[in-house]
């Protein structure tokens, strides 16, 4: 496993991988890995590492335009401005970024500290209003909430 050690470089300094299995990152970025790896559900080393893969293969590809991607993944530049190739890649970057974004919701425990009501749905038959009391109620499509 990689040893990353942080520390401060001047601007425009670009930091250096040792023969040894450690590498010297810019606190900024690696506080930035630490960020996403909380959303990814990877730790800090894991998303370095993760984005140097997709880096190198998108470096290696002279065939996909790393600018105009980097552009529309800010937001910056159209989805459809892209060729089918580096589409591709936004589309699996984002199916990534929604994946990562879902699994970290926990919607019933904020609907419930802020005493928002709230329903669930089973099937359609079975579908549970809960609200800011301690009740819950049944109700299905075909009549009125049952208590």
């Amino acid at each position: 496993m990689w040893q990353i050690i942080t520390e401060s470089t001047t601007e425009g300094e670009v930091p250096t991988l040792n023969s040894t299995p450690s590498s010297h990152v810019r606190s900024e970025l690696f506080a930035s890995a630490q960020s996403v790896g909380r959303v990814t559900g990877r730790g800090a080393t894991e998303q370095l590492a993760h984005w140097a893969r997709i880096g190198r293969e998108v470096e290696a590809s002279r065939h996909l335009p790393s600018r105009e991607i980097a552009e529309v993944l800010s937001g910056r530049q159209s989805y459809d401005t892209l060729d089918p190739p580096a589409q591709a890649v936004v589309r699996a970057e984002w199916v990534e970024r929604v994946d990562a974004l879902s699994s970290s919701l926990d919607l019933r425990s904020d609907f419930e500290s802020e005493g928002r009501p709230y329903v669930e749905c089973n099937n359609p038959d079975d579908v549970i209003a809960r609200g800011a009391s301690s009740s819950s109620r049944r109700t299905g499509l075909h009549g009125p909430p049952q208590l």
